[in-house]
């Protein structure tokens, strides 16, 4: 499903990088990635900073292509790669590592409406 300024989806996916000893969050439709050192922090700048930007995208009357983007590659890779392990019999899930410094039990997913996130744009 494409978004579009009238509907959509936006899915969110963030982790704990122990390598950088940091959380790292971003906005797969939007491409907007943030960091920091509390969980909930990341959580609300990243919702936040997904606001200003639908709101931006709307209020302009800009493409729907901007409601449509893809983080770089490297996020990507890690958040196809949580779908298989998520996917995956049980066993094989537990302690499974991401990436060298990710496992997969400090991901987190969620997701929220676009009309949601801007309703009065």
């Amino acid at each position: 499903m494409k978004n579009t300024k009238r509907k959509g989806i936006l899915r969110f996916f963030t982790y704990y990088d122990s390598k950088d000893r940091e959380y790292v969050g971003f906005c797969i439709e939007l491409g907007i990635i943030k960091t920091g050192k509390d969980l909930n922090e990341v959580k609300k700048d990243l919702i936040n900073a997904s606001i200003g930007y639908v709101g931006v995208v709307k209020k302009e009357k800009m493409p729907d292509k901007l409601l449509n983007q893809k983080p770089p590659s490297q996020y990507m890779d890690l958040f196809n790669k949580y779908q298989l392990v998520m996917n995956s019999d049980r066993r094989i899930r537990q302690g499974t590592n991401l990436r060298d410094s990710i496992s997969a039990d400090r991901v987190d997913t969620f997701v929220r409406d676009l009309g949601s996130l801007c309703p009065a744009i």
